[in-house]
């Protein structure tokens, strides 16, 4: 393959956000693949091959134990963000930590949520980096900047399957804080970590 090349994109209807986080729209996930990487994603092949998962921020397929509580995923090396800085496990565990967040209003539903937060009366204890900056999600564990465990409050056989899906595509951690800073959002100005960097083009 050659490195390089423009990838233009249209619709009669805009992306409901370039957040991550947020996102559900089926068109979106379309952008999504061009500009992020998830953990595992869809094979993109014809016919029932696509609907494998394979690796793709990942280095290799995920490591889990008997009961599929735990789940250990390689990240691989050679990923980095539009700003040339590399993709960390820090940058997946945040991504996740998000999600738990109420100003951000994801579409996941509160069963997903609870797979790695104790859960009272069906809504998550953890509330997110916003709400709780201080409060860590012990379930999620980053031993290095290139490995990432997640402990399941539950078995769950399709894990990796969930994490090919839009939502859980990671965001770049110190993005997101500077422009939070500056009282801007993430979809504002994603960073891209995938084969394509993202551009918008206002109308």
């Amino acid at each position: 393959m050659t490195p390089g090349g423009l990838l233009r994109l249209g619709s009669s209807a805009p992306c409901d956000s370039l957040d991550s986080a947020q996102t559900f729209d089926p068109w979106c996930a379309v952008i999504y693949r061009t500009f992020a990487r998830n953990l595992m994603s869809f094979a993109g092949k014809p016919g029932d091959q696509g609907l494998l998962v394979v690796p793709d921020l990942a280095s290799d397929v995920p490591i889990s134990n008997h009961e599929k509580t735990t789940w250990t995923f390689s990240l691989r090396p050679d990923v980095f963000w539009s700003d040339g800085q590399a993709v960390t496990s820090a940058d997946v565990k945040y991504s996740f930590q998000r999600l738990y967040d109420d100003s951000l209003q994801s579409p996941l539903a509160l069963d997903t949520l609870c797979l790695l937060s104790s859960c009272s009366a069906g809504s998550p204890d953890y509330e997110g980096p916003y709400i709780s900056p201080t409060i860590d999600l012990p379930s999620i564990v980053t031993p290095d900047d290139q490995t990432i465990v997640f402990n399941l409050n539950r078995p769950f056989y399709e894990f990796s399957r969930l994490l090919a899906t839009p939502q859980f595509a990671p965001i770049q951690m110190t993005r997101d804080i500077s422009l939070r800073a500056s009282g801007l959002t993430y979809a504002s100005n994603p960073s891209s970590n995938g084969p394509f960097v993202l551009v918008i083009d206002q109308p």
